[in-house]
């Protein structure tokens, strides 16, 4: 086959479509379910926001939307920058990124890629989410020289923010890792890393055991940290992590926050673009009730 964008495409489809068949019940088949147009969207890491949110909006788009010949499925990936890269490719129909903003700063040649996707809609907030070892006492960015830090996926937007703001202001870890979320709450547990620093939706069902079972803690930013992040980054928004939305939290968390992008490849049929954004708008209230990422919508 010549055309690479074509092969992948076609691999892409088939690989939906082994899913459904090995996913769906024998009795949906029985009523053409093998004859549903499959719709991918390509997310992040099971244990993270962008995995919870894609399985959301595909279990709100499946019930309203199966009977119009579609099957919404959310799949893993690497992150943001991954997923831009898969919907310029055309390796994804769907896929949720980190809002253009913060692309243009930290993603290299994002114009070009920009170029290739559509956007759907605006979905959740995600905050900068440090988590430490309790008995380190770490309680700034300031406290991570020499220690060992994970700063997520190579490829997220939340490594390439957290490496620049090392960089820019000079804190020197003993070593940066890259990890995706399932691997860091285990290594946090099992104290293998001293923090981990990460873009993340919350509530989020991960941090929730991490820090019920686990001897580790979400630390605020100082508000001259907050400064610099926005100094880099001047679409980061001062905020809160609610103390509300894990039993042990105890207080209210000072970070930044980015918002989330629901994006398509540029060539997705336009019924399907706008059955999804009806999701955002006809059925807001259920993917609400289904997930609390969508609270701020």
């Amino acid at each position: 086959m010549k055309n690479p964008n074509l092969k992948s495409i076609i691999m892409q489809k088939i690989f939906v479509l082994i899913f459904l068949i090995f996913t769906l019940p024998s009795s949906a088949f029985a009523q053409g379910a093998s004859a549903k147009t499959p719709i991918s969207i390509f997310a992040g890491d099971k244990k993270a926001s962008f995995f919870a949110a894609a399985s959301s909006i595909c279990k709100v788009f499946n019930k309203h939307y199966t009977k119009e010949g579609y099957q919404c499925v959310a799949f893993e990936s690497k992150g943001s920058e991954k997923n831009l890269h898969s919907l310029a490719e055309e390796e994804a129909d769907f896929a949720i990124v980190k809002t253009p903003e913060l692309n243009r700063i930290f993603v290299k040649n994002f114009s070009d890629l920009e170029n290739k996707i559509d956007f759907v809609a605006q979905i959740h907030d995600e905050y900068l989410t440090i988590l430490v070892q309790k008995k380190l006492h770490i309680k700034s960015l300031n406290d991570l020289n020499n220690r060992l830090i994970n700063v997520g996926s190579i490829g997220s937007t939340s490594a390439l923010v957290v490496q620049k703001y090392f960089f820019h202001f000079g804190i020197k870890p003993k070593k940066i890792v890259n990890f995706g979320a399932t691997e860091s709450f285990k290594m946090m547990c099992d104290k293998e890393i001293d923090a981990w620093i990460y873009f993340i939706g919350h509530p989020n069902a991960g941090f929730a055991e991490v820090l019920d079972k686990c001897d580790v803690e979400i630390i605020s930013l100082p508000k001259s940290e907050i400064k610099n992040f926005t100094k880099i980054a001047p679409f980061l928004k001062e905020t809160e992590i609610s103390e509300e939305l894990y039993r042990s939290l105890g207080k209210n968390i000072n970070t930044v926050s980015t918002n989330t992008i629901l994006a398509a490849r540029k060539g997705i049929n336009p019924e399907i673009k706008e059955l999804m954004r009806s999701v955002f708008t006809d059925y807001k209230s259920e993917l609400i009730a289904d997930n609390l990422l969508f609270q701020k919508l």
